[in-house]
């Protein structure tokens, strides 16, 4: 990690913060852009509820799967503000349970060193990074491990309940979390660093008129293939020491995911981390057309 600064300087966009900065509050936001219909909608089912979730609000449960706390679990919530969320702590000691599912849920790094097997692809991340877990066809069969056992390794995950509707999720339990063979095998390829930057779309054919030649289905299926071949390389690992800082007008802001990354294995989430100094406070926004989570990664010890 970065060593902390004691003051920003807002005349360059790399700043030198600590994540966990006793001078710093951290908070990391995810937000998913709906359409004004569905915000009225969503907005007069969950106006009532929770804003603040605290940690002590919920017990860690020691299941199959791992040892997890959840904050939030959908409809089975209905105490809390947003019922369209699924956001939990993964206390990871060993390792995960191994399971195939749909991917487009993030899981950010909050302790520890670890590394994540997707696909027979290991990996690496520490804390402050963005694991992002991508939509594929058939699903990802995926695993999570602690780099160091017995010391602390946690991530807490972000799902948006509209989005397991659109990819029809379902879960297939491989491997407990207990077992003890599990760590064996794994990761046949280490992840490179390519992000796909060199890879350029094909030169399309389709002509309006011209169905001889092509037709536009069949153009569509040429972009889609495209779309696929250019994620494939992508790193499912937003790295914090590969992000720069930013000073903008709504503060002090890390960018992890937006639509305008292109080469990026998710484009479904705006996500970012924002630093609040001592004191101040982020830009206040009002908008009828998104909805946001967020997590408090530190905390004021002022």
């Amino acid at each position: 990690m970065r060593d902390a600064g004691d003051t920003p300087n807002p005349e360059t966009s790399r700043l030198n913060f600590g994540l966990y900065d006793k001078h710093v509050g951290v908070s990391f936001w995810i937000v998913v852009r709906i359409d004004a219909a569905l915000a009225r909608r969503v907005a007069g089912e969950t106006s009532v509820g929770k804003l603040l979730i605290k940690s002590t609000d919920r017990d860690f449960e020691a299941s199959r799967q791992a040892l997890l706390k959840r904050y939030v679990t959908f409809e089975f919530t209905p105490e809390v503000a947003s019922i369209n969320w699924s956001v939990f702590l993964n206390d990871v000691k060993q390792h995960s349970v191994r399971h195939r599912h749909q991917g487009g849920l993030v899981l950010f790094v909050i302790e520890g060193r670890g590394s994540t097997d997707i696909d027979g692809t290991l990996y690496k991340w520490q804390r402050g990074d963005l694991i992002t877990l991508p939509i594929c066809p058939g699903g990802i069969e995926h695993q999570h491990f602690n780099d160091h056992a017995g010391k602390d390794c946690r991530w807490v995950a972000f799902y948006y309940k509209p989005f397991e509707d659109w990819v029809c999720h379902t879960m297939t339990h491989i491997q407990d979390h207990t077992d003890a063979s599990a760590a064996t095998g794994i990761g046949e390829r280490i992840a490179s660093s390519q992000t796909g930057l060199d890879l350029k779309l094909p030169e399309f054919q389709y002509c309006e008129g011209s169905s001889g030649r092509q037709t536009l289905y069949d153009a569509l299926i040429q972009i889609r293939d495209a779309q696929r071949q250019l994620r494939g390389p992508a790193r499912c690992i937003r790295s914090a020491d590969e992000m720069p800082w930013e000073v903008n007008a709504h503060g002090i802001m890390r960018w992890y995911l937006h639509p305008l990354f292109l080469y990026t294995a998710l484009r479904n989430f705006n996500a970012y981390l924002q630093c609040l100094p001592p004191a101040a406070g982020a830009v206040y926004k009002g908008t009828r057309a998104t909805k946001c989570f967020s997590s408090c990664a530190a905390r004021d010890t002022r």
